[in-house]
């Protein structure tokens, strides 16, 4: 299998140093070049093509955020995975739906990072468990109430998302990817590919990291799921 292959884009030295040479440790990843700012970022994924794009989000030049959006309305084969110290949920969700595969903070471990690039290498959309503590936060501060809940209930199947759609936005929205999906929901990987892609028609996002952000934007994670899957 070939190596997963990655710029680094952050104008901080020491940090792009370390890790790189936790990448070179992987074993299964490779750093193919690393930019200073934005404009370099955009240079160098055009050159080189890399699969994924770690990604500061606040460099000289051009944003990290506007570096995802550019190469999101090109339609750029590269996975975004921001690095910011940024945990506002509204600034998370604002960025997923801008051309990103992920969000981690910039306090996160040098392994964790490793481990995220690999989930998002292979389909996976990776949130920072930092980041996600804050959403959840968030929204369990604004649907305390049981009702609240209910309501959200009654939203989502007003919207066609049906208990087993659920179950399957509660996975996507948790990262995972389609094949690990299928082996918790015990239906084949086709099956789920078709169940995401339905999920994005009915919510109306275009691709999996929006969708991502749509459910815990609006609280998806704090709805119970039934013992048993009703039918699609």
């Amino acid at each position: 299998m070939d190596p997963i292959r990655i710029i680094l884009a952050d104008d901080h030295p020491a940090f792009t140093a370390g890790i790189r040479a936790e990448i070179e440790k992987a074993g299964d990843m490779i750093v193919v070049g690393e930019a200073p700012n934005g404009v370099e970022a955009l240079r160098l994924v055009k050159a080189i093509a890399p699969d994924i794009l770690l990604l500061d989000m606040e460099m000289p030049g051009l944003s990290g955020l506007e570096v995802a959006q550019r190469l999101h309305a090109d339609d750029a084969s590269v996975l975004v995975l921001p690095l910011s110290g940024f945990r506002d949920p509204e600034y998370v969700f604002g960025v997923l739906e801008n051309g990103a595969a992920g969000y981690m903070t910039k306090d996160e471990s040098l392994q964790d990072i490793v481990e995220a690039i690999r989930k998002v290498a292979t389909g996976g959309v990776h949130i920072s468990s930092r980041v996600a503590i804050e959403i959840v936060d968030k929204q369990r501060r604004k649907t305390k109430a049981v009702s609240e809940t209910e309501k959200l209930k009654r939203y989502l199947e007003g919207l066609g998302v049906t208990p087993t759609l659920l179950r399957i936005l509660k996975y996507v929205a948790d990262g995972h990817n389609n094949k690990q999906i299928a082996e918790r929901v015990y239906r084949s990987e086709h099956t789920v590919r078709n169940q995401v892609d339905r999920l994005k028609e009915l919510v109306g996002v275009r691709w999996r990291p929006a969708l991502v952000a749509w459910a815990w934007q609006h609280g998806v994670m704090n709805v119970e799921l039934e013992d048993e899957e009703s039918h699609a």
